[in-house]
């Protein structure tokens, strides 16, 4: 599975997964919820469609973007969660995230099984 956005054009889907370290699921919730809330309320150009779901302490994302320009850009929210992200305390394992603008190898992090796709 690629997770790069260099070959890809037109709509972008964007799978994500993560989980929550014991005891931090809600507040992990919460950042995520933030997320969502600012792309469902229209702040995030090029955002086409924005889902979350949890179980437990297991997340998904699902995000639709017109292109990939609306991927690369970072909402105010999401440089929120990723701020927290970064310390390790809110999720488990350790891998690379794959950002917008930069890829973040982040000490905490499960394997983000994070994956774009192009529409077809």
């Amino acid at each position: 599975m690629d997770s790069s956005l260099e070959n890809l054009k037109g709509k972008i889907i964007l799978h994500g997964h993560i989980t929550a370290k014991e005891g931090q699921a809600e507040r992990l919730q919460g950042l995520a919820k933030d997320i969502h809330d600012y792309a469902l309320a229209g702040n995030e150009p090029g955002c086409l469609a924005h889902k979350l779901c949890r179980n437990g302490n297991d997340f998904l994302v699902f995000e639709e973007f017109a292109s990939v320009e609306a991927v690369k850009a970072e909402s105010p929210p999401f440089q929120a969660f990723l701020s927290e992200i970064e310390g390790g305390a809110l999720s488990t394992g350790v891998s690379e995230l794959l950002t917008s603008k930069r890829a973040y190898f982040i000490p905490g992090l499960q394997p983000p099984q994070m994956a774009f796709y192009e529409e077809v």
